[in-house]
């Protein structure tokens, strides 16, 4: 095992189930000794330009499900909140100290008016769009008990996780993205309810479709019937999935996920190669060279939208990364 290797076992031993936000750039130390360091560091210029942010997540098996859930309940979270924090921080990092008694009070007041101001906004902006979006997620989540019950699961074994989601989804609209973060790092958190349940919501996908997925399942584990690679390799926590389970998570969900590969492969001029599971054709494409991010949304309808879902693989790995605003 190499030093590098190393070093990303004790990261996934130690780090916290989802991290905190930070520059993409982060990754170049990750890639400084490897032998292939000037392709990572090409496809790290590429996440550089196309990526504000990437948020890192505990590589255990369950990282691609975490990565997904996550994602998808910041997305739907109320009036943009991350936006709004961001705001404030930056309006707490003003030097006041150089200002007269009127002068700081004038600029309190002032303060205070315009978070006002911001927050009514901003949420206003964003409110129809996420409350549409929570709405279809939350009627995707509501019948699918229902759905996976008559598949054969016991609703007994499912209930509790089943409502854990359902619950979340509701209480979600008074979150915001700080305590969305805290809720997805405690251990044994009713999160780890969401991820198992993300699991069973793909297993039963691909139960409802497998005439569609075998040929898939066949490739992957020759031999196997679609209910013994579920069994196997679906529903247990810590497994890592493959392009079924991404496939069929993301139409259960009826969203669009993308995918940019950061895996040492040589990229057509400076972009990396990527996927994309869309969900409104319910087609999935596995594409090498120039592509804008958000192509994968250019088709979206602003009276029909939908959610994309940004992660980044690394051989083995998931973390969530965030498109550049426009």
């Amino acid at each position: 095992m190499s030093a590098q290797e190393d070093k990303q076992v004790l990261r996934q031993d130690t780090s916290p189930l989802i991290g905190e936000s930070l520059s993409v750039l982060c990754l170049r130390a990750e890639y400084a000794d490897n032998a292939n360091s000037a392709v990572f560091a090409q496809g790290i210029d590429y996440l550089h330009r196309h990526y504000d942010a990437m948020r890192r997540v505990r590589g255990d098996g369950n990282c691609f499900f975490r990565a997904l859930i996550y994602a998808l309940c910041e997305q739907l979270l109320p009036s943009t909140a991350r936006e709004i924090l961001e705001h404030q921080q930056e309006r707490k990092s003003i030097d006041l100290t150089t200002q007269t008694a009127h002068d700081r009070a004038f600029s309190e007041r002032l303060e205070d008016s315009i978070e006002r101001i911001d927050h009514t906004c901003v949420a206003a902006t964003a409110a129809a769009t996420s409350s549409l979006l929570t709405a279809h997620i939350q009627q995707k989540i509501r019948r699918s008990k229902a759905e996976l019950v008559a598949l054969g699961y016991s609703e007994t074994a499912i209930d509790t996780f089943w409502e854990t989601f359902m619950d979340y989804l509701v209480t979600l609209t008074m979150h915001f993205s700080v305590f969305t973060v805290q809720d997805f790092q405690t251990e044994g958190g009713e999160s780890e309810y969401l991820v198992w349940y993300a699991r069973l919501l793909t297993a039963g996908y691909l139960k409802q479709h497998a005439e569609r997925f075998r040929p898939f399942i066949a490739g992957l584990c020759p031999g196997q019937t679609v209910e013994q690679f579920c069994s196997a390799e679906v529903e247990p926590m810590g497994k890592e999935c493959d392009q079924p389970q991404i496939m069929a998570l993301a139409e259960a969900l009826d969203i669009c996920v993308r995918i940019e590969y950061l895996d040492g492969r040589a990229s057509l001029g400076s972009d990396l190669p990527h996927y994309i599971c869309r969900s409104s054709s319910r087609e999935s494409t596995s594409i090498q060279g120039k592509a804008d991010p958000d192509a994968s949304e250019a088709a979206t309808s602003p009276a029909n939208p939908t959610i994309t879902i940004h992660l980044l693989y690394r051989p083995g790995h998931y973390d969530i990364l965030y498109p550049r605003l426009r």
